[in-house]
């Protein structure tokens, strides 16, 4: 089996898996939100599978493509930070910090602190609509 039908089964396991983990009995509610990603990520696994399988006898040109670690790391490095101060600042928070920290590294080329306060409005925007939708519509319990 190649790795392209490999990745997809194990996409298709990692969804499932998800969706069961959030069909936990206790509080429902909370778990509304996480069932409907799990629900999307098992169609998506499953439109990859039958991608995967494609039975028509053309054979694919693999595509190969270099990973541009250089321009990457700055956003691994940002999301490792993420994940180690959440609990502590809470969501919103760290998510403010992260988004303006990857807005202002990603941002073109301009004095710094117009990229600071450009990423810093972004940012506050971004974080009321993720306020909006999380607490307030679909009244997930956030970190």
């Amino acid at each position: 089996m190649n790795t392209e039908r490999w990745t997809c089964v194990w996409m298709a396991a990692i969804a499932m898996l998800l969706f069961v983990l959030s069909t936990v009995p206790s509080n429902q509610e909370a778990f509304v939100f996480p069932r409907i990603v799990g629900l999307i990520l098992i169609v998506i696994a499953a439109a990859a599978i039958l991608g995967a399988w494609d039975r028509s006898a053309s054979a694919r040109k693999s595509i190969s493509v270099g990973i541009p670690w250089r321009a990457i790391w700055p956003a691994m490095l940002v999301f490792v930070v993420y994940l180690n101060v959440a609990e502590t600042l809470g969501f919103y928070t760290s998510s403010v910090l992260a988004f303006i920290a990857v807005s202002a590294i990603y941002a073109p080329a301009q004095r710094f602190d117009l990229r600071l306060a450009k990423s810093g409005a972004i940012a506050a925007g971004f974080i009321a609509v993720l306020y909006a939708l999380f607490t307030l519509l679909l009244r997930v319990q956030v970190p």
